[in-house]
């Protein structure tokens, strides 16, 4: 035994020594990496143009273009869908808002996108929710379930209302929809097929 751990022994400090090097080098790797960079910066105050208090998660489509919704700000101070693009020939990152909420009378189309999560369809359609609106409630009726369709460009979109939610909290059917759209497939990141079940929650109602 005494002669097996003497021919370990010049390994094992070999080894040891390493260690220290090895943290080191991975110390200095980590403090030459970039830091993050703001892709765009919302303006701060209340009835900002682009937006403001973006909302859920972004979703990119197969050119890497980002989608995502803000729960305030717009045109009317009711959020807004907007696409973060890259150009191609600066490579910096624009904006373009494709979507005012509260353009109908009496926000019929929705309004306050709070839990704001898009899902796309295979034809690069957006599905979403909002939180407040509908044809039937006003600024305060119960949210709404919404499809943004794109033109072959994806230069202007077109929006339709799929679902409004009755105003009152004793509404069978739910009232203030939250969280993400959601069908099956969409864990293995499949886009939705356009027909088959949307699945979704509401915190009232």
């Amino acid at each position: 035994m005494p002669f097996k751990s003497r021919r370990r022994l010049p390994w094992m400090l070999g080894a040891l020594a390493a260690i220290p090097a090895m943290a080191l080098s991975l110390s200095q790797s980590a403090s030459a990496a970039s830091p993050a960079k703001p892709l765009y910066a919302f303006c701060g105050e209340q009835g900002c143009a682009d937006g403001n208090g973006p909302a859920g998660t972004l979703l990119i489509d197969s050119q890497r273009n980002l989608f995502g919704t803000t729960a305030r700000g717009g045109q009317n101070d009711s959020g807004t869908i907007y696409e973060i693009f890259q150009n191609a020939d600066t490579g910096t990152h624009r904006h373009k808002v494709i979507y005012d909420f509260c353009n109908a009378a009496g926000c019929a189309d929705g309004a306050l996108p709070v839990d704001g999560s898009l899902i796309m369809d295979i034809d690069g359609s957006l599905y979403g929710t909002t939180s407040s609106g509908g044809p039937t409630g006003g600024p305060n009726g119960g949210g709404v379930v919404f499809k943004l369709t794109p033109n072959a460009a994806k230069t202007r979109w077109t929006y339709s209302v799929l679902y409004h939610f009755c105003q009152q909290a004793s509404c069978e059917d739910g009232v203030t929809p939250a969280g993400n759209l959601t069908y099956f497939g969409a864990e293995t990141g499949t886009p939705y097929d356009k027909t088959s079940a949307l699945y979704g929650t509401a915190t009232e109602g």
